[in-house]
């Protein structure tokens, strides 16, 4: 979530899988652009902390028919995500980020911050 600390605040951001999948900083809303980049941050959010390899990526964004061009297209749509996050909230070593390696894609965020993990974590301590 965020800590408060003397000189900064970090800022409070919600990935929003569960319902209409959005991103907030804050309480408030950032526009998050076209389907493709909505479709992506909500499969990078569902994986949180795991690679998520772009073939993969690939086949969620384009319902396993990818165009042509869909490994350009995804880069593109990523760079989108990377850049919309970098905007929405002041940096910090700890803010979300999207870190890419040997053909993954990885969401660095907490856990709590994707609404999907938090319901999680409340149905297994409802069943403990």
């Amino acid at each position: 979530m965020f800590v408060e600390r003397p000189d900064q605040r970090e800022a409070l951001v919600e990935f929003q899988v569960l319902g209409p999948v959005g991103l907030r900083v804050d309480g408030r809303r950032v526009e998050l652009g076209s389907d493709k980049e909505r479709a992506l941050m909500a499969a990078l959010a569902l994986e949180v902390g795991r690679p998520v390899a772009l073939d993969m990526l690939m086949d969620r964004l384009w319902d396993g028919e990818p165009p042509p061009r869909a490994r350009e297209n995804a880069h593109s749509y990523v760079s989108r995500l990377r850049r919309r996050l970098r905007l929405a909230g002041p940096s910090s070593p700890s803010a979300p980020r999207i870190i890419s390696r040997a053909h993954t894609y990885t969401l660095e965020a907490a856990r709590e911050s994707v609404d999907w993990r938090r319901f999680q974590d409340l149905v297994a301590q409802a069943g403990a």
